[in-house]
């Protein structure tokens, strides 16, 4: 389950000016991307993780650069999915088996006489 909206579609005029602000060099390895070239848009800070979907947060990547970002990326989105979901009560799971206490044969004490 993803918290982030539907992503909007990128225009290539939009692609251009990322390629063009970030001087056509991939913003994970460094190295350029060749005019022509295959590139993918990516979104520097993960959109599910409190990242803008707009062009201050696009960067370039090739393709295989950035499955590589995005596999490391599912952890840590999956983490901050859960921890969202626990602080709402309604989305809170609950467990399957709870802890059933059972009553004993011991005898209960008092704290003074647990002590001794």
């Amino acid at each position: 389950m993803s918290y982030a909206p539907k992503r909007k579609a990128i225009s290539k005029a939009t692609r251009r000016q990322v390629y063009e602000r970030e001087g056509g060099i991939c913003y994970l390895c460094r190295l350029p991307i060749a005019d022509g070239e295959r590139f993918d848009v990516d979104h520097e800070i993960a959109r599910e993780m409190g990242g803008a979907d707009d062009i201050s947060n696009y960067r370039p990547a090739h393709p295989e650069c950035h499955r590589e970002k995005s596999k490391r990326d599912v952890a840590a989105i999956a983490k901050s999915n859960r921890i969202r979901r626990n602080l709402n009560p309604e989305t809170r799971r609950t467990t399957r088996h709870p802890i059933r206490s059972r009553k004993t044969a011991w005898p209960k004490r008092s704290f003074q006489k647990r002590q001794s």
